[in-house]
């Protein structure tokens, strides 16, 4: 097995299949919306980091552009059964792309980097692959919130990652954060960059936690705590792990209020 293998064969239900499609969708037609894009599918979209593919679906559903996908593992890439030309076998820093791109998204990537210097390194290379008017979303967890959680999410979990820390990185590199999102959980919020419906959200799951629930229900629900199947980590992470949404802009850095 290759790394990350073990997400992968990890599959959702049908159902959460769809809400999370259903979920991309929405963030795709709020930065569609917002940049003024042409949803005539004449646009270049670029992730990395596909996963399970939600965000790919999402964008073949809508129309609105030619794809392209880059991973370090084959299987994630084979999975999203898209044209071979639109492939790229790589990690990152290294973005071995000759096109430049309207829209790249890199979600919960950037925490798996080595160290600071590789984040520069990525930031400044997905510069190169954006177009002047071009959009980077980056998505990534917040270490500052999350402490040692952060660790307990992934094995491969290596920059602990924080709005001031990724936004030095942007700013070296000769970008802008145009816009920064709480995100409760990976589910956005009916509309993406609200403050007041991402406050309920928080509110509604300021009590919950998935430690206390696994010891509250063990005499009836056995799957242990550290099980990938475990439901109610799953809904932590569905619902309440705090993350951290950057919408950068391909202009010169400014600094962005933490």
């Amino acid at each position: 097995m290759a790394v990350y293998d073990v997400f992968l064969n990890n599959r959702q239900p049908k159902f959460a299949k769809e809400l999370l499609i259903n979920n991309a969708q929405r963030l795709i037609e709020f930065v569609f919306d917002k940049y003024k894009f042409p949803k005539d599918g004449s646009a270049k979209i670029l992730e990395i980091g596909p996963g399970k593919g939600y965000f790919c679906n999402a964008v073949y559903r809508g129309g609105y552009g030619k794809y392209y996908a880059m991973d370090r593992n084959r299987k994630a890439l084979e999975n999203l059964g898209i044209e071979k030309d639109c492939i790229i076998e790589s990690s990152l820093p290294d973005i071995p792309v000759d096109k430049k791109f309207d829209v790249v998204f890199v979600g919960f990537v950037i925490e798996h980097l080595s160290n600071g210097i590789e984040l520069y390194e990525t930031l400044n290379n997905l510069r190169n692959v954006l177009k002047d008017d071009g959009v980077l979303i980056l998505q990534f967890p917040d270490c500052m919130k999350l402490g040692m959680e952060f660790y307990n999410i992934d094995y491969t979990h290596s920059l602990p990652t924080t709005k001031r820390n990724v936004n030095q990185a942007v700013i070296d590199v000769g970008m802008q954060v145009d816009k920064c999102v709480d995100i409760s959980g990976i589910l956005y919020t009916r509309i993406v960059d609200s403050k007041f419906l991402y406050f309920l959200r928080r509110m509604a799951t300021a009590c919950y936690s998935y430690r206390f629930f696994s010891i509250l229900f063990k005499l009836f629900y056995r799957t242990p705590l550290w099980s990938l199947q475990n439901v109610f980590w799953r809904a932590y992470a569905l619902l309440k792990e705090p993350n951290v949404m950057f919408f950068i802009k391909n202009e010169n850095g400014q600094i962005f209020p933490i």
